[in-house]
């Protein structure tokens, strides 16, 4: 029972990660969620919990991040 309650953290700690990084490359690219959600074909409702780490993304959403961000 340990191990999973580990393993659920760490998932936990590396979505919050990838939360933030999103977040924090958003701004300094100076879009907003709608301009971003725009671009990716998401909801602002979606990408605002995927920033805040409620929601994780899929690696379609990933992908059309980093192509936006380029």
């Amino acid at each position: 029972m340990k191990f999973l309650d580990i393993n659920f953290m760490n998932q936990q700690q590396e979505l919050a990660t990838l939360a933030a990084l999103i977040h924090d490359l958003r701004k300094h690219k100076k879009y907003t969620i709608k301009d971003l959600a725009d671009k990716i074909g998401r909801s602002v409702g979606f990408l605002s919990q995927v920033e805040r780490g409620l929601s994780r993304p899929t690696v379609a959403d990933l992908t059309a991040i980093s192509e936006t961000f380029g």
